[in-house]
């Protein structure tokens, strides 16, 4: 269970840096074709986007608990249950 704990972890892990880094490249590219500037609602589009984001990561809402359970040998279905 363990292994399969971390395995989970890694991948949500992943999938945060993934979004993470594809919405960076979304804001880049919008702000050099519109000489720097955001629209509103491309604005609005980027906060929902990294509030999703950071949803993924296993580090947040208490995910870090996972961790601990990981290293102590438990079962974390608080998590992945």
């Amino acid at each position: 269970m363990r292994a399969e704990d971390l395995l989970k972890a890694a991948e949500w892990f992943r999938l945060h840096q993934t979004a993470t880094e594809f919405i960076k490249e979304c804001e880049q590219r919008w702000r050099s074709s519109q000489a720097g500037e955001l629209t509103r609602e491309q604005e609005i589009g980027l906060l929902w986007a990294r509030d999703t984001a950071k949803a993924l990561s296993p580090f947040e809402s208490g995910k870090a608990a996972m961790l601990t359970a990981i290293r102590q040998n438990r079962s974390n279905n608080i998590l992945f249950g």
